[in-house]
């Protein structure tokens, strides 16, 4: 598939040796989502920087292939045997160490779209370059409706999501 990142391309440290993980780029945003509130908006724009740099170190713009893996084979998957809030684990199938879940490619998926909205009107806002190209994401497919994601019923397959223009 256009756009893909292989999964020769992924290791034990992450994808492509990346020296955060998609929880960083979250706390990254919401860092810059807070501190834009207060008087230090030039702050605001270094934490959206960090995380747009990490965002694109992680190759989010990209779809990562169906059968990819987090990790290199053998090793267990941040997270496996995590349980939900209501102390059960609510994992129906069971999963192969280090690979990776419709849920997990969906998160990936949305935080790419949110960090290249952000860019484009922070773009508009400051008279400023972007920062995230249309090239990064291109053959990447948009979130899913969020009804559907709410209710945590993942596609398997994206037959009737359109590519970005």
């Amino acid at each position: 598939m256009p756009g893909s990142v292989s999964t020769d391309a992924l290791n034990e440290t992450g994808a492509f040796g990346a020296a955060g993980t998609l929880d960083d780029v979250i706390t990254y945003i919401h860092l810059a989502t807070v501190v834009s509130a207060s008087e230090y908006k030039g702050a605001s724009l270094r934490w959206w920087n960090a995380a747009w740099s990490l965002a694109r170190e992680l190759k989010l713009g990209r779809e990562l292939p169906q059968n990819s893996t987090t990790m290199a084979s053998g090793q267990p998957n941040e997270g496996a045997n995590d349980v939900d809030a209501d102390g059960e684990d609510d994992d129906e199938l069971p999963r192969t160490p280090g690979q990776v879940t419709e849920e997990e490619r969906e998160e990936r998926r949305r935080i790419w779209w949110l960090c290249y909205t952000v860019d484009r009107h922070l773009a508009l806002c400051y008279n400023r370059p972007l920062f995230l190209l249309d090239i990064e994401c291109d053959g990447l497919f948009q979130p899913m409706d969020d009804i559907l994601w709410q209710a945590g019923e993942f596609y398997t397959a994206y037959s009737d999501t359109s590519y970005p223009s």
